[in-house]
């Protein structure tokens, strides 16, 4: 990686751990919170969007000579300690988001070797390359209340959880080179994905959805009552705030997006036995029999110009039925030693091409889809 030489803006932003508990009641009280503070947060818009245009000052009048803007060049971090977020319903079922340390990076400087063109020729477009890495983990369970000491925080006991790591970032120039500067490569990592779904989380998800989803449609019905001014404040803000439309016309939009995923060590694990009662529920990281899927690597790489192609290719895939299953364990992989209760493919690739097509006939647009499973080994 190679960097561009002179002055440029450098910021860190750091923002702190955030703990947020949301319940079916709370979604109820958006419509008051609408219908309290939305004409002042108009009235505040139109007064700062209504002003004229700011002349600057330290351009003199008569100047001939006017000198190009200079580019600003600029790295930006962003740090953010954490989020953990639980959705809890009346019957203490609950949706835990929890992540770590949220990393995002911005940076305009660096560089394309092959053509240096780019760091002079102020007509060209710079190149804004960004990363973002988080480690995050959604959890379904039951929140269980302490009878001896109520005062206590409820314990979160799993019943389902999904955690990996995530790094997501474009591609450097020199990874470009089959691609070209008028494609855009999004490289994303997934680095130990582990799901673990028991018998009775699928029940408990279904309740969860359906508790907001009916707190949801009471919101909307309430907040379509709301009076005509109201509703016209809120339709002027959001007509302030830039839609992504507005914003790609502006901006330098590349027509091939090429997408590669890298997949590294999945496990899945689906236990066996059900659960107990409510109040003797197996935690999802207790042993347990259960049906176990592994695979060491798996890399997909996707096109999108006019059809969707699609091609990966993946290593050492199993599936076995595993006694006494342990979710903590660091590797889930098998003992390829033993044989018993397991299928493996060491290898395997596949292919997938998609098209939508305007027809001109009674049909109108089809749909042509081709898969193509060229190895399995």
């Amino acid at each position: 990686m190679v960097l561009r030489e002179g002055s440029y803006l450098s910021a860190v932003a750091e923002i702190g751990a955030l703990e947020h508990s949301l319940t079916t009641d709370l979604l109820n009280h958006l419509v008051f919170v609408q219908k309290v503070f939305m004409k002042e947060v108009n009235e505040v818009v139109q007064k700062m969007a209504g002003g004229d245009k700011p002349v600057p000052l330290w351009t003199e009048e008569g100047t001939s000579h006017v000198s190009p803007p200079s580019r600003l060049l600029f790295t930006l971090q962003l740090r953010l300690k954490g989020i953990i977020i639980t959705a809890t319903t009346p019957t203490q079922s609950a949706v835990r988001l929890e992540t770590g340390v949220v990393e995002l990076q911005l940076s305009n400087r660096v560089e394309n070797i092959s053509r240096p063109i780019h760091t002079t020729d102020p007509t060209q477009p710079m190149k804004i390359f960004g990363k973002a890495q988080v480690d995050i983990n959604v959890a379904l369970g039951q929140l269980l209340r302490n009878d001896m000491f109520e005062e206590a925080e409820p314990e979160f006991q799993q019943l389902a959880f999904f955690r990996t790591r995530i790094c997501l970032r474009n591609a450097l120039y020199n990874e470009m080179l089959s691609v070209g500067e008028e494609g855009e490569v999004v490289l994303i990592t997934l680095t130990r994905p582990l799901v673990c779904v028991q018998p009775v989380a699928v029940d408990r998800a279904v309740l969860v959805w359906l508790n907001y989803k009916n707190a949801y449609e009471y919101w909307s019905e309430q907040r379509a009552s709301l009076n005509k001014e109201v509703l016209t404040a809120t339709q002027q803000v959001f007509e302030k705030v830039p839609q992504f439309s507005s914003l790609s016309s502006a901006a330098h939009i590349t027509n091939n997006v090429f997408l590669q995923l890298t997949v590294d060590d999945i496990g899945v694990c689906l236990p066996l036995n059900p659960c107990r009662t409510v109040s003797h529920q197996v935690d999802s990281t207790e042993t347990r029999d259960a049906l176990v899927v592994t695979l060491e690597n798996t890399i997909i790489s996707a096109c999108n110009s006019g059809s969707l192609v699609c091609k990966a290719r993946f290593k050492g895939f199993c599936m076995r039925f595993a006694p006494e299953f342990e979710t903590s364990l660091d590797d889930w992989k098998p003992d390829l030693k033993d044989h018993i209760n397991l299928c493996t493919v060491s290898e395997g690739t596949y292919e997938v091409c998609s098209r939508t097509v305007a027809g001109h006939s009674e049909k109108g647009e089809w749909w042509s889809l081709k898969v193509l499973v060229s190895k399995i080994l």
